[in-house]
This record gives C-alpha cells, structure tokens and sequence, in this order.
C-alpha cells in the first residue's frame, strides 16, 4: 500500500469515518486488495476498521454489497492459498472472515442482502472451515492472526439469523467443537470467550435439544487416540478454557444448569484427571 492511501486511511479515521467527498465504491475495491497486508498497522488498525465501516454504515446498495460479499468468500479471498503454499496466506483468509462478520450482521439489521446469498455463504463458510489448518491467534512478526477467533465472531453471527434452523446449528456446533479441539496450537489469545459467546447465541436460539448438547458436552475430552504428549497438553488446554468459560457462562442459568453440571463431570473425570 503506497503512503498516501495510508494517509487518507488515517485522515478518514481521525474523521470519524466521514467519506463526504469520498468514493466510497472505489475506495472499497481499493481496500480489498489490501485486506491482508502483512503491516498489522495497516491490516487492522486501518484496511480493516475503514472497510467494515464503509460496509456497516449503509453506504452501499443491495447489488454492491452482494458482489463484495461473494469477491470475499471468492478462491482470491476467504479460500486464497488453502493450502499454505504463500507464507501469510491465512491472513487474507482470516481478515476476509471479518468483513464477512459485518455483512452478515448488515444482513440481520437491514436485510440488505438476499437470504439465497446467505445461504451460499454459509455453505461455503462451513466448507472453509472443514480445510483451514492455521489457527494461531498472534505472531510477532506480523500480529493479530486469528482465524479460530474470527470463524468464531462469524458463527456467531449465523447462529442468530431467522433462517439458521436446527440443522444448520447442528452443523456449527459440530464445527466449534472441531475448532475447540485443535492439538496442533495452543489457544492463549481469548479464543474459548469468542467461540462461547457463539454457543451462546445458539443456545439462545433454544432449537437445541437437551439430549444432544449433553452428548456434544461429553465430546470435549482428551482422545486416547492422540498419543504425542505435547499434542496431547495443547488439546487439553484448549477444551480446559473452552469448558471452563462456558461452564461459567451457563451456571447461572437455570436453562443451562444441565450443561453446566456435565460439564463438571468432564472437568473431573477427564481433563484434571
């Protein structure tokens, strides 16, 4: 990104976000180019905030935002280098998840995009999810990663929208638990409070039924099968703060004193065992 485009980046947001005079449409064609730059400055303190408020403030039609919606969700964006053959690839991908987050939530808010478009995304979204490999939340080298954290803020969006019926929360909190159990990272970056607060929008849905949440809670345990010992203290890490944010997110509730008390039965007969 060349110095003046970051100057008007910064000039826009010691504004307040006011984009009179502005071309907003070129500006975010601009700014998707730019949606993983390796600069955390610029990456998050810039491309990212200025893009969501371009897309969150009602600046675009129906048509420009479902073009944006589907370039993010594209092979150059949300599935770019799935494969990790690009050092920092992921970081176009995760940033993508973002932005998505906010066209998901503009979705909600204004039904500005069609459902049949929310529909593909979610299909998509659930097909990303089942190939992504990075999930470190922060690097020195190039800051904020965090793909789980940013899968998780888009869950939650999903979870809340009128037309996620049972099955497709079946879907996603099959997936969150995938997510929790990743032995190959540890979760140091407040990703078990992202990932809750998408359970708990789903449970707040109340389409779940009690006899599934209580088998989906007995699966957070150490699988026998994952034998190599620092894969096997990452995994219990990460259902350990997974667990224990949810069990006091759900203590409290008399909807969810169930799940609580399981997950104290696992806490004790599993993981601090």
């Amino acid at each position: 990104m060349q110095q003046d485009m970051i100057d008007l980046l910064q000039k826009i947001k010691e504004n307040k976000f006011d984009f009179t005079e502005i071309d907003k449409l070129h500006l975010a064609t601009s700014l998707m180019d730019h949606i993983g730059d390796l600069r955390s400055e610029v990456r998050d303190e810039l491309v990212y905030v200025v893009l969501a408020h371009l897309f969150h403030d009602q600046h675009f039609n129906e048509e420009e935002l479902t073009q944006f919606l589907n370039q993010l969700k594209s092979d150059s964006y949300l599935f770019y280098d799935i494969n990790n053959k690009e050092p920092w690839s992921v970081l176009k991908r995760s940033f993508s998840l973002l932005q998505l987050v906010i066209l998901v939530y503009v979705h909600r808010r204004d039904h500005a995009i069609d459902v049949k478009e929310i529909d593909l995304l979610f299909d998509d979204f659930m097909n990303y999810l089942n190939q992504e490999t990075v999930f470190i939340g922060y690097d020195d080298r190039v800051g904020w990663v965090h793909a789980t954290a940013h899968s998780a803020d888009l869950l939650a969006q999903f979870v809340q929208l009128e037309t996620c019926d049972e099955k497709k929360l079946l879907i996603m909190f099959n997936q969150m638990l995938k997510l929790v159990k990743q032995r190959h990272v540890i979760y140091t970056h407040n990703e078990d409070e992202r990932l809750v607060k998408a359970v708990k929008k789903g449970l707040d849905r109340q389409l779940l039924s009690e006899s599934f949440l209580t088998n989906w809670v007995k699966q957070f345990t150490v699988d026998s099968e994952v034998i190599d010992q620092e894969q096997r203290l990452n995994l219990k890490h990460n259902i350990k703060q997974f667990l224990s944010t949810l069990y006091f997110s759900c203590q409290d509730n008399k909807l969810y004193v169930y799940i609580a008390d399981d997950i104290k039965t696992i806490m004790i007969n599993d993981i601090y065992k």
